[in-house]
């Protein structure tokens, strides 16, 4: 049996344009292309700086990226670990081409900003001068062969990269801006990253 209210509009015929719309309105809704039907949030998927980083063909997301298929994870929850743990970690990320080249896709969406294309640190990244500026107490550091990450063990990087600098080693979070990157990077990622560094002179 049809309700009242939908038998007065189809009998009223100026009332069926509008019907016809919102039906349309709603079926478009479910044929959305993104995460949501709708974009009300600003986040950093919706953002074109991260848009023009994405590749161009669908389905060859590199690894470490948002790739769909990747959005939950399959290989469980990281293992918390602390600083003397993390240093006696090994690193299982693969010493090749491929890792390595992963893993500097990686550090130039990740870590450049801070750190300079070139990991140099210092004012070498465009946020550099800015950080100091600021009143942080150290700029970013030098991630390449001649800097102080070189002394560090891969396990120690790693366990940087994941916690940040003033979570890794204890210290007041508002003097370092360092962030963890274990909620926006792979255990594997981060993993790669470090690869990557070792790779740089």
């Amino acid at each position: 049996m049809v309700p009242p209210s939908l038998r007065a509009i189809f009998r009223n015929k100026r009332a069926w344009p509008l019907a016809l719309a919102m039906a349309l309105a709603f079926a478009l809704a479910g044929c959305s292309r993104g995460s949501y039907p709708l974009d009300f949030f600003s986040e950093m998927h919706y953002n074109q700086s991260y848009k023009a980083q994405e590749p161009q063909a669908a389905g060859e997301l590199p690894r470490g990226s948002s790739a769909p298929s990747d959005s939950v994870p399959v290989t469980g929850r990281g293992l918390p670990y602390d600083l003397a743990q993390a240093r006696a970690l090994a690193n299982p990320a693969p010493s090749d081409a491929a890792t390595i080249a992963q893993g500097a896709y990686l550090f130039k969406v990740n870590c450049a900003m801070c750190h300079g294309a070139d990991a140099k640190g210092g004012s070498s990244g465009p946020l550099g001068p800015r950080l100091t500026a600021a009143g942080y107490l150290n700029p970013p550091a030098d991630l390449t062969g001649t800097g102080p990450a070189a002394k560090k063990v891969d396990g120690e990087v790693f366990f940087v990269i994941s916690k940040g600098y003033a979570g890794a080693y204890g210290l007041p979070a508002g003097s370092f801006v360092m962030p963890p990157f274990e909620k926006l990077m792979s255990e594997e990622s981060r993993w790669e990253v470090v690869r990557y560094l070792r790779s740089l002179p």
